[in-house]
């Protein structure tokens, strides 16, 4: 976000992947690591690179599979399935 012209600034998914490439998963939440996992596959989805999207959303539902407290992200993981049948 720009706040100074109060806009939201275009994805820049090159770095976007380069800094979440570096982070260390060891050492943060669950639920931070599915809102990173959640990220890199926006910007894979974004690039066509399909195999990787897949890749992510597995790793997304082994996640977050059989926690009450992230249904709704079951249900984004949902979406992005659905989007990815339809456009591969």
């Amino acid at each position: 976000m720009d706040y100074r012209k109060g806009t939201v600034r275009p994805a820049d998914c090159v770095r976007a992947m380069s800094l979440l490439g570096r982070v260390k998963h060891a050492v943060i939440t669950r639920y931070v690591r599915i809102q990173i996992i959640m990220a890199q596959m926006r910007c894979e989805l974004r690039s066509e690179d399909w195999e990787a999207a897949r890749k992510s959303l597995l790793q997304l539902r082994a996640l977050a599979e059989d926690r009450p407290e992230y249904e709704a992200i079951i249900g984004r993981v949902k979406e992005f399935e659905a989007y990815l049948q339809r456009v591969n």
